[in-house]
């Protein structure tokens, strides 16, 4: 996850994620990571080869992460 360009990403272990939903677009963050405000809209980019899977969306400090695909629907 990179909220901003001068900042170290943070990694997010798949084992905190859980889907949202029925939906394979969404996850949740586990609630023992949290984000400031300044995180909303944050990108969030694969490890292994960069290709942007979604944005991290925050509300009171839970993360969110929106799969690319599902962002318009």
């Amino acid at each position: 996850v990179i909220a901003e360009p001068g900042d170290a990403p943070t990694a997010l272990d798949a084992a905190r994620l859980r889907p949202r939903g029925e939906s394979a677009e969404r996850w949740r963050v586990d609630a023992s990571v949290s984000f400031g405000e300044t995180w909303h809209g944050a990108v969030v980019l694969a490890r292994a080869d960069g290709a942007l899977v979604g944005l991290l969306l925050v509300d009171e400090g839970r993360g969110t992460i929106h799969a690319v695909d599902g962002l318009f629907d």
